[in-house]
């Protein structure tokens, strides 16, 4: 998508300066200074559909970031393709001296937290899952290929649960889901597949 045309409509007749901005996995950034005002375009590249990325859930997870003071406001979205319009917030890399520094420490140790303690997402990630479908079936939930396919896999939430034993894929399932309240907890997962093992086979070890 040419960045001029997405401008034009979010700034119709507006004098927009725009520039690229450096990273991004599948995403084009621009830095975007108009009507006094700078913000960020990110938009989404082509066919990354096709890896299973929901703008929704990445929509979600920035206007969090956002309420809990770790990301950027959103200032819109541009539909109806899903393009993220946010403030622009000036930064620079963390040298890995400055991060052994018990202050920066401490700083990621509270950003992480205030991620954990916000709303819920519609998208999951679980390690523990993870392990337990792995140990299962002896394949990766999120299967092969590059980085950012199987990144993208994980942001979606759709792991591959085929041949789980029967009796334990419920508990499997409900322990993907994602309301955490449903998920069941570290001690009941053990359980669960300590009773499993004996009648199916089913093993705890890689």
């Amino acid at each position: 998508m040419n960045p001029e045309a997405i401008i034009e409509r979010l700034w119709p007749g507006q004098h927009a300066r725009f520039e690229p901005l450096g990273g991004g996995i599948t995403n084009h950034n621009y830095k975007i200074e108009v009507e006094g005002d700078t913000v960020v375009l990110r938009i989404g590249g082509k066919d990354t559909e096709l890896l299973g990325i929901d703008r929704r859930a990445e929509e979600a997870a920035a206007r969090m970031a956002a309420s809990v003071g770790v990301g950027p406001e959103v200032v819109t979205v541009v539909q109806p393709e899903g393009y993220l319009v946010t403030r622009f917030i000036e930064g620079r890399p963390v040298p890995l001296e400055a991060m052994q520094r018990p202050e920066t420490l401490t700083a990621v140790a509270d950003s992480v937290r205030a991620i954990h303690n916000g709303s819920p997402l519609p998208s999951r990630f679980n390690a523990h899952r993870v392990v337990e479908a792995y140990a299962a079936t002896g394949r990766q939930p999120f299967g092969s290929g590059t980085f950012q396919t199987i990144f993208f896999r994980v942001l979606e939430g759709k792991p591959d649960v085929a041949g789980i034993p029967s009796q334990l894929l419920p508990f499997v399932n409900a322990a993907l889901s994602t309301d955490p309240q449903s998920r069941p907890s570290a001690r009941c997962s053990g359980a669960r597949c300590r009773t499993c093992a004996p009648r199916r086979g089913f093993s705890t070890a890689p």
